[in-house]
């Protein structure tokens, strides 16, 4: 019978080749890759964003209205119309800057730019206290330059505009949300600057926009 236990031969282990060692070289690689992505988008996810110019904040002289409250939001600058036939006047582009100056800050709230418009002797008797009272509901747009003429030393300007606010801010006999008003503003000059003077009351009317 033969001998199967001792047939005089030395077993020598497998030898491990390179097909081996190889796939597990890869699977670690591609562990480490996805931990690495991983950590990547995390990181950018929790980066904050970046703003373009510098900090982001409140644009200074705007006014935001909540959809809770329902107030329409003023535009950011009031755009001047001037009649066709002004163009060519010699102080149509001044007294554009001034009434565009006015009607900003009344929709802004800016007492001291809006005082600033004023004559000396009508600036006195408008405190700040007074301003935020008559204005805080007002939103005043659709202004129209419709004629400028001479007026002694200074300057009759008619200016006819929408003015929309709260119905307990608007004139008593016309407690309404949205009013359409002409002025006859009296214009004269200070330290070389037009400035709006008092403005009588047979200077003004007014009547109900047509969807109110």
């Amino acid at each position: 019978m033969a001998d199967h236990g001792n047939t005089g031969l030395v077993a020598r282990p497998a030898a491990r080749g390179p097909n081996r060692v190889l796939p597990v070289i890869v699977a670690l690689l591609t562990m480490a890759a996805v931990v690495l992505a991983g950590l990547i988008v995390v990181k950018r996810a929790t980066r904050p964003p970046t703003v373009l110019g510098g900090t982001a904040g409140p644009v200074r002289g705007t006014t935001v209205a909540t959809a809770s409250t329902g107030s329409p939001v003023p535009p950011t600058a009031v755009p001047i119309a001037l009649a066709p036939a002004l163009n060519d006047n010699p102080h149509a582009d001044e007294v554009v800057a001034l009434f565009r100056s006015y009607f900003d800050a009344i929709n802004n709230r800016d007492y001291e730019l809006w005082v600033s418009t004023l004559s000396e002797s009508r600036g006195r008797n408008e405190t700040e206290a007074k301003f935020h009272n008559d204005y805080s509901t007002t939103v005043d747009d659709q202004v129209h330059i419709v004629d400028i003429s001479e007026d002694g030393d200074g300057l009759l300007v008619r200016v006819s505009f929408r003015s929309r606010q709260d119905p307990s801010k608007a004139p008593s006999e016309a407690p309404l949300p949205c009013l359409l008003w002409q002025f006859n503003y009296p214009l004269g000059r200070e330290g070389g600057d037009l400035k709006i003077s008092q403005v009588p009351a047979a200077n003004r009317s007014f009547r109900a926009c047509p969807s109110s």
